[in-house]
């Protein structure tokens, strides 16, 4: 896949949190999700699961984080929604505590902007 062929997916599944300038994609298409890993040199075949969450750590500047959901199911949507906040703090280095609402607002946040990136 060239540049100009990646550039698209790119931007339509691009978006970020201000708070922790954080970078994420969102896909609902396994071939997306696969062409956007091997495009950074991540090899990740999700050919036998519903979703997955990939931390770009060290691989891409700025730190990406790619999601894919590949049933229509919105709890498996909320489970890796988890991932890339926990993914999200982790670089932060934030601790959590049961009696934190970091994680639960910021889970909620990348939730809403991945149903709005599927509704397009």
């Amino acid at each position: 896949m060239t540049k100009k062929q990646i550039n698209p997916i790119f931007a339509k599944t691009y978006f970020t949190d201000k708070l922790f300038n954080m970078h994420f994609h969102f896909t609902d298409s396994k071939e997306e999700f696969v062409n956007m890993l091997e495009w950074i040199n991540v090899h990740d075949t999700p050919e036998y699961i519903d979703g997955r969450c990939v931390l770009a750590e060290r691989i891409c500047e700025p730190m990406r984080i790619f999601i894919g959901v590949f049933n229509d199911d919105l709890g498996t949507l909320a489970h890796e929604c988890t991932h890339a906040a926990l993914f999200t703090l982790s670089c932060i280095g934030q601790k959590l505590t049961y009696e934190d609402e970091l994680l639960p607002y910021l889970v909620g946040y990348i939730f809403e902007e991945c149903q709005n990136k599927a509704k397009k």
